[in-house]
């Protein structure tokens, strides 16, 4: 009798693991179910900020690709067929989302509140690197450096998960007003490092800052050098013959520059500053300490 009873406890505790087992899997299968997709970094910080961790964000985008050129496979593309609501940047950041089959109810242009604010410019090819030749569109897509518009990008995230997940509306509200004071925070500190050029002229690498510019009240003059590449002595030369006693000789730089060029900017008096826009992965930190750097780094020029 006693091995009977024993043999029914076994069987009870058995039933009752599978049983828990399969709630878990339940709950598992309820939580992925819910998978939200996004087309560069900030996107992806703001909306896992957001959603919180009851929602899967997915940014397929590799680490060593630029989001903004980045033409997606079959593979990834199903990733975003997959998701429930698909974050774009817009501003024509993503070329290739009307090349692909993808529902439009699923898309939400997290700047279709603000474009009026687009920076529309004269586009531009050139090549470097691996990846060939590339167009810098006509309009400019790196929009949330001006951290007023990375507030709304993340407000109209806020505002579109709200509505399609109501019972989730208390946690959304909770995450949201803690990113907003974090981005009104970074905001301030923008302002502030920038409101002594107020008006004037710092030079950049490439065409990535025209958002910091604008928002900031500062002229930004775009070279078209590519991080690490080398650039020749005679366009480093003639960039700096080009510049007067009064200009800011600052240059920003989305990556470290190749030493041969910084040594050439920094003999003539010209501070080769990284200040990265930070739209796929950081190596380390996330959106908001790369910011922070950012602002370190310009701080800390002489």
């Amino acid at each position: 009798m006693k091995q009977f009873i024993a043999t029914c406890l076994i069987l009870l505790v058995i039933s009752s693991c599978g049983s828990s087992d399969k709630k878990d899997k339940s709950k598992e299968n309820s939580v992925s179910s819910k998978t939200l997709a996004v087309t560069n970094y900030p996107l992806y910080f703001f909306t896992q900020k957001i959603a919180g961790d009851e929602f899967d964000v997915s940014f397929p985008v590799p680490r060593d690709e630029d989001p903004a050129f980045f033409e997606p496979g079959a593979e990834i593309v199903s990733k975003y067929q997959s998701a429930e609501i698909i974050f774009i940047n817009g501003a024509g950041y993503e070329c290739w989302v009307d090349k692909v089959a993808l529902s439009p109810r699923k898309i939400v242009n997290t700047t279709s509140n603000v474009s009026e604010k687009y920076i529309k410019e004269k586009g531009l090819s050139h090549s470097h690197g691996p990846d060939g030749e590339h167009d810098h569109a006509e309009t400019a897509f790196t929009t949330w450096l001006d951290q007023s518009i990375a507030l709304d990008q993340a407000k109209l995230i806020y505002e579109t998960l709200k509505k399609s997940y109501p019972e989730s509306s208390q946690e959304f509200d909770n995450n949201f007003k803690e990113l907003e004071l974090e981005i009104i925070e970074l905001d301030n500190k923008m302002d502030n490092m920038f409101n002594p050029y107020q008006g004037k002229t710092i030079y950049a690498s490439h065409p990535v800052y025209q958002y910091l510019g604008v928002g900031y009240g500062i002229n930004i003059q775009s070279e078209h050098w590519e991080p690490g590449q080398k650039i020749e002595q005679d366009m480093v030369k003639s960039f700096i013959g080009s510049l007067s006693e009064n200009d800011i000789k600052i240059m920003l730089w989305e990556g470290e520059p190749h030493p041969e060029t910084r040594l050439l900017l920094e003999e003539a008096g010209v501070k080769a500053v990284l200040f990265i826009p930070c739209g796929n992965r950081p190596g380390q930190g996330d959106y908001l300490s790369v910011m922070n750097q950012n602002i370190e780094n310009l701080a800390s020029v002489d």
